[in-house]
């Protein structure tokens, strides 16, 4: 009884474990097959297969599609991520090329605002050389009337010194009279 125990034991571990066979990876060799094939000899316990051991055929089979599944649920997982990568690779290209756009557009506002200030400083400046131009005009028509009021009061005062001149008789020895 204790045998039927312990290989009951051993088929329950054989049935729990993901992998055909308890030996390392690097030790399982493969058996040839009559398909062309070859199977893992862990698999098949290095003999054909046998109505005894069709049993134990049956349990790698469920291992086998156990692999074929946690395959399959590891790739699915990875193809998520990897379209969630797309994902945010492409949101990512979106805001480099909006960030880009709106680098853009700021420089061409500062190149327009640029040649906007150009043009209001040559503008003003065209008026406050007008002005200043105005201004000196006016200050030489200012001199030019300070100028001429000057001279006629010269005149005035000729034609004042003549009218007393003429309106008193000189007589030698005298002076005009104030």
């Amino acid at each position: 009884m204790k045998a039927q125990t312990l290989s009951a034991e051993l088929r329950g571990q054989f049935q729990a474990s993901p992998y055909p066979s308890s030996r390392p990876p690097s030790s399982i060799s493969s058996v040839s097959t009559g398909s062309g094939f070859s199977t893992p000899s862990a698999i098949t316990g290095g003999h054909k297969r046998s109505s005894a051991s069709q049993s134990t055929s049956t349990k790698g089979k469920n291992s086998l599609e156990q692999m074929k599944l946690d395959l399959r649920g590891r790739l699915d997982e990875f193809s998520q991520g990897a379209q969630e990568q797309k994902l945010t690779s492409a949101a990512l290209k979106t805001e480099r090329y909006q960030i880009k756009m709106q680098y853009h557009m700021r420089e061409k506002e500062i190149a327009h605002l640029q040649t906007q200030t150009v043009n209001e400083c040559a503008e003003a400046e065209n008026i406050h050389r007008r002005t200043m131009e105005s201004k000196q005009i006016d200050l030489e028509i200012r001199k030019a009337d300070i100028e001429a009021l000057d001279k006629e009061r010269e005149l005035l005062n000729l034609k004042l010194l003549l009218a007393r001149a003429q309106l008193t008789p000189s007589q030698p020895g005298e002076g005009p009279s104030s």
